[in-house]
């Protein structure tokens, strides 16, 4: 019950920014020995020295748990307090979405893709991309102050199923295959 749990899901690669993730928690860690980080799918990372450097992080630090791949991750959402999620770059973020969908709030960086997922300040907080210490900040606020996390939280479960659920976006598809084929 005293253990604060980070989680970050998706592929470990450096472009996703599992570096500043990294470097970000264990500065954290080091003056919060309840935080803890979830690390859920796989190493994607080509260089050698690279892969290398990151399963070591991974393997030295007693903190940081790594999952290689699940069918269910709602199980690991279910027992963390907020997901991470520092891309570089990010189509959209639907694991922004399903966090959120069950009561998470997520910290992203501030790039196209996650800003569509993350209003700032009202459903999670946004970071500047790639830097590690906005990074640390932000999960240093979320883990002191419970009532902030709290409210970004039901804000953010709110927003999802306002904006992302699945009936309103099959309607919203629906609506677009009308409006191009009634205008023919």
């Amino acid at each position: 019950n005293e253990s604060f749990i980070f989680i970050y899901l998706g592929r470990i690669n450096i472009d996703k920014g599992i570096s500043e993730l990294f470097e970000a928690f264990n500065k954290l860690s080091k003056a919060n020995n309840n935080a803890h980080l979830i690390l859920v799918g796989p190493v994607d990372i080509k260089q050698p020295t690279d892969k290398l450097r990151i399963e070591n992080l991974i393997k030295d630090s007693i903190n940081i748990r790594r999952y290689e791949y699940t069918d269910n991750p709602e199980i690991f959402l279910s027992i963390s307090d907020v997901l991470c999620c520092p891309s570089y770059r990010e189509g959209f973020g639907t694991v922004i979405i399903e966090a959120a969908a069950m009561g998470i709030t997520s910290i992203g960086s501030d790039v196209v893709g996650l800003k569509d997922s993350i209003i700032n300040n009202q459903t999670g907080l946004l970071f500047r991309s790639g830097d590690t210490e906005d990074l640390r900040e932000k999960m240093q606020l979320l883990m002191d102050n419970h009532g902030l996390r709290q409210s970004l939280s039901d804000n953010a479960a709110k927003n999802a199923i306002n904006r992302f659920s699945s009936s309103r976006m099959s309607n919203l598809v629906l609506d677009e295959y009308r409006e191009k084929y009634d205008s023919k």
